[in-house]
């Protein structure tokens, strides 16, 4: 615990992520390099992209990790998909994302439960010629951003 993690960032068109010489916990260190190697969009970009009225919010968690867990489907007034991916491919949406999302420059916001999946997702997505696609990282990010000091 009290780690420093004096570089770490990234820059790109939808969100930039610095942390300098600021002290972390491991649990903070590891939260950071997720949402790096994933491409985890900040929360605030979430929010910004939440309020498009036409937004879709895709659900890639598999169906054991929706029941067992305390936050199971959400409930939201946006448009809701639930296409659950494994670690390496999302067949449903590979198959019927067309169907489920016919705007190709819809907003769509795409979760799981730590980012990995929602980033094989998003690769889905943009390879089928969706050109508004962020990874909001895992549920817990999505609904319960951790708050820095």
């Amino acid at each position: 615990m009290g780690q420093s993690l004096s570089s770490f960032s990234r820059d790109d068109d939808t969100t930039t992520a610095s942390v300098k010489q600021q002290e972390l916990s491991d649990e903070d260190i590891q939260a950071e390099r997720r949402r790096l190697e994933y491409k985890i969009v900040s929360h605030d970009v979430v929010k910004q992209a939440a309020r498009d009225p036409s937004c879709y919010w895709v659900d890639v968690r598999s169906e054991e990790e929706v029941i067992n867990r305390k936050i199971g489907y959400v409930s939201t007034d946006k448009r809701w998909v639930y296409a659950p991916c494994h670690d390496d491919a999302c067949p449903i949406l590979q198959v019927t994302a067309e169907n489920m999302i016919p705007e190709k420059n819809a907003q769509i916001i795409v979760y799981c439960s730590s980012g990995r999946r929602a980033a094989i997702a998003k690769e889905t997505l943009e390879g089928k010629g969706y050109t508004n696609v962020i990874n909001a990282g895992g549920l817990v990010d999505v609904f319960y951003p951790r708050k820095r000091k």
